[in-house]
C-alpha cells in the first residue's frame, strides 16, 4: 500500500495533472522537499507540511 501510495505521489509531481500544470518542475520538488523536511522535524506533525505545502506553491507560483 505505501509503495503504491509513493508512487503516485511520485507521478503528480513530476507529470502533474490539472493546476499542478502551472507551476514548474523545480517549484514542486523545492516544495516537496521542504514539505518532507518540516514533517521529519515537527516529529511527524501532518498538518504544518500541508498547510506549508499550499502556502509555498502559491508563493512560488506567483513568482515564476
Amino acid at each position: 500500500a505505501y509503495s503504491i501510495l509513493a508512487a503516485l505521489t511520485a507521478r503528480m509531481i513530476i507529470f502533474p495533472a490539472g493546476t499542478l500544470l502551472e507551476s514548474t518542475l523545480l517549484v514542486r520538488l523545492i516544495v516537496i522537499s521542504t514539505c518532507i523536511a518540516v514533517f521529519i522535524f515537527s516529529k511527524k506533525n501532518l498538518v504544518l507540511p500541508t498547510i506549508l505545502s499550499f502556502i509555498l506553491l502559491t508563493f512560488f507560483s506567483g513568482i515564476y
